[in-house]
């Protein structure tokens, strides 16, 4: 299979100068950048290793506070999920 929607800065080999658009040949037109450098990466959690499923809510203080659900932690330390974030905070074991 070869991919003809690549930006020129991908087929460039410059990734991280692509905007993720790209010219369709066959079309003519301005399109979506194919190349595998635009795909979003996996999340896992740094604790167990469960990947981030696309809807999952993103923690909150407030969720704390209120003690209402927790979603997933995101930062430069790492990645928690909710399940995980509940057993850091409100000390539980399960």
């Amino acid at each position: 299979m070869t991919l003809t929607n690549i930006g020129p800065d991908c087929r460039d080999n410059k990734h991280p100068a692509c905007d993720a658009r790209a010219m369709d040949l066959e079309t003519d037109e301005v399109t979506d950048c194919d190349c595998s450098c635009h795909a979003p990466a996996e999340v896992e959690c740094s604790s167990c290793g469960q990947p981030r499923p696309a809807d999952e809510t993103a923690y909150n203080p407030m969720q704390a506070i209120t003690g209402g659900p927790l979603g997933w932690y995101s930062g430069d330390d790492g990645e928690i999920c909710s399940d995980c974030m509940t057993n850091i905070i409100r000390g539980s074991n399960r």
